[in-house]
Formats: structure tokens, sequence, C-alpha cells
């Protein structure tokens, strides 16, 4: 007997069941700082389960290590100033500026990398990323459905 390739469509009862097993299962965790998991968790949202692969994974981890990067520049600078003066009494721009560019322009990056191999098969993704969310809503925070 030989295995088929086809994948299975997501509005089947296979497809269901693999989404929830999917959901069960989780995914591995890059290592990270505890202030950027709420930013990974929110990027790993943005796909079904079985479109991450371990290098968009790390991809997504850097990203959101960035972005806890882009949060505190943001809340210095706020808190002292676009500019700030020197030792001469003349004003500069906030050196966070800097930093705070250069995070941003990775997270533009990683993140078009990020949705490269989803840009080809568009729509055999969306119905599968549809059931998945709607999946999580039937599970909300109630995880015996999983057991």
């Amino acid at each position: 007997m030989t295995q088929s390739n086809k994948k299975t469509m997501c509005n089947s009862i296979d497809g269901q069941i693999a989404i929830f097993q999917n959901l069960d299962k989780g995914l591995p965790t890059p290592a990270m700082d505890k202030a950027a998991k709420p930013f990974f968790d929110a990027l790993v949202l943005s796909k079904a389960h079985q479109e991450w692969t371990p290098a968009q994974l790390n991809l997504a981890a850097q990203v959101a290590a960035d972005s806890v990067v882009i949060n505190r520049m943001r809340k210095l600078i706020a808190k002292d100033g676009d500019v700030i003066p020197n030792h001469r009494g003349d004003l500069n721009p906030h050196p966070a500026h800097k930093l705070l560019d250069m995070a941003i322009k990775r997270v533009g990056s990683n993140m078009r990398l990020l949705q490269l191999g989803a840009i080809a098969e568009i729509r055999t993704l969306m119905p599968a990323r549809r059931a998945e969310e709607e999946a999580r809503k039937l599970i909300g925070d109630d995880e015996s459905l999983l057991a």
C-alpha cells in the first residue's frame, strides 16, 4: 500500500483533527528573554502551526528580541527627549535614535523573510489559517478540550 503525498484539507474532519493536535503540541520556542516572549507568541499566531519551520521560529525570536529593543529605546527617548545636550551644552540627537533605527530595520528585514514562503501558496494557506484561528477561539482559555 503506497502512502499519498496529498495534504489534508483543513475543512475535512481529518484536517480539523490535525489542527487541534497541532495546537495541543505547540511549537518549539527558541531561547529568548522573558520580555520578548509576548512578541514571539503574537508572531506565531500570524501563521498556522504547520507553516512554521525551525529557521522561521528563530527569525521570529530575533524579531521579538528587536521589538523589545524598539520599545526600550522609544521609552528612553520619550523620557529624555529627542535631543540631549552634550558636555559643552550643544544639542545633539539622542543616541537611542541610532539603536532604534537599526532595530526597526532588522525587524522589517526579518519580517520580509518570514513571509517569503507564504506568498506563493497564499490561496492554499488562508483556509488553514482561518481554520486554526477558529479552533483557537473554540478552545479559548479552556485547555481541557485538548485533553
